[in-house]
């Protein structure tokens, strides 16, 4: 898998991921951007503990700060950024989260997927956890398993914008066009600006100049 390709549609989606809040609508609108949305509307939640108020804003803090680490491409200082805070807070699963996926990235699919199962674990009521268990698995290339993630994301949340175009992409991968361009139009109407990340995402290469495709993404 050629991660260099992958790269933006990584770190926009990425976004969905590590921002504190609560999931409170769809993202309809993800910018298109190398850099990660942290106001993304689906957002991981944080995990109920007996936390301060105070430590729950320094955890805040240091998890933003990780997110910087990553958004910028230095995946191993986001990787120990985030064990920092697991070491301070092990229910923490924003951290569990953001470092499974930075290790993903890093090339350590198989740890990557070790942390993000813990985050699951730690809160299996976030939806942002499904995705980055579809996101990770899909590094792995275990295309099946990312799907049915990708499946329970859109369960909760219908019009999510990154599992319907993931999902698309995986069809691609899969050598099934006609479902690929289904669910490359179905993401596209609920966001047209997935339309220039497709145009430049080696999933769809091999569609450029089919009028079918072309139309789906013509400006």
């Amino acid at each position: 898998m050629n991660l260099k390709h992958y790269s933006m549609y990584l770190v926009l989606s990425f976004g969905l991921l590590i921002t504190s809040g609560c999931a409170t609508e769809s993202a309809h609108n993800q910018p298109d951007s190398s850099k990660p949305n942290t106001s993304s509307s689906i957002e991981i939640t944080q995990n109920s503990n007996t936390q301060s108020v105070e430590q729950t804003k320094q955890y805040t803090t240091e998890i933003a700060e990780a997110q910087k680490l990553f958004s910028d491409g230095d995946y191993p200082g986001a990787i120990a950024a985030a064990q920092l805070v697991v070491d301070k807070s092990p229910q923490n699963d924003q951290a569990y989260s953001l470092k499974g996926f930075a290790l993903a990235l890093n090339g350590d699919t198989s740890q990557g997927l070790d942390m993000t199962k813990k985050a699951y674990e730690l809160n299996p009521q976030n939806v942002g956890n499904f995705y980055n268990m579809a996101m990770v698995y899909k590094l792995m290339g275990q295309l099946n398993e990312s799907k049915g993630w990708f499946d329970k994301v859109l369960e909760k949340d219908p019009n999510n914008t990154w599992s319907v175009y993931g999902i698309a992409t995986i069809y691609a991968d899969q050598q099934q066009d006609k479902e690929a361009l289904k669910w490359l139009g179905r993401a596209i109407k609920i966001d047209p600006t997935v339309k220039d990340v497709a145009r430049t995402q080696d999933h769809f290469e091999r569609f450029h100049g089919r009028e079918a495709f072309e139309n789906l993404v013509a400006p």
